[in-house]
Formats: C-alpha cells, structure tokens, sequence
C-alpha cells in the first residue's frame, strides 16, 4: 500500500480482481480434490482457466494424469 493511492475507485477495481481469483489447495494423491477440482471447473465453463502448481517433481506424474483425466470429461482443454 506504500506505492498506492487508497481511492474507492482503486478500490472498487481492486475489489473486482480478487473476485474472479479462486484458490484450491490439492493434494495430487487424493480422489477426493481431484474430484472438486472437477466440480469447480463444471460451474464455471466460460471461465478463463490459470493453474499454478508448485509442487514437488515426484508429484508430476500424478498431476500429468488428474490433468488427462480433466481433459477427458471435457472441463480443460490443452494441447
């Protein structure tokens, strides 16, 4: 806020922002996420989709197959 000027405008801009970001914390092992995960994406089809996914290297392979397995029921697209 040191570089910023408060204003409602900032505000209200600000406040627009945040509302369109969601957070999902996952757990690449469990079903359970992936399946939330799932039910989030299916809400929101027109949404323009960002992942980032910090994670350790010994995960990639589970999330390369929850993403396929997104990709198959039709809520992602990639290439």
């Amino acid at each position: 806020r040191k570089f910023t000027n408060p204003d409602a405008r900032q505000q209200e801009d600000l406040g627009r922002f945040l509302g369109r970001i969601d957070y999902l914390p996952l757990d690449a092992g469990r079903d359970a996420h992936w399946a939330e995960l799932t039910q989030r994406l299916a809400d929101a089809p027109d949404r323009v989709r960002v992942f980032y996914l910090a994670t350790s290297p010994d995960l990639f392979g589970q999330i390369r197959a929850g993403c396929r397995n997104l990709k198959e029921i039709g809520v992602i697209q990639y290439d």
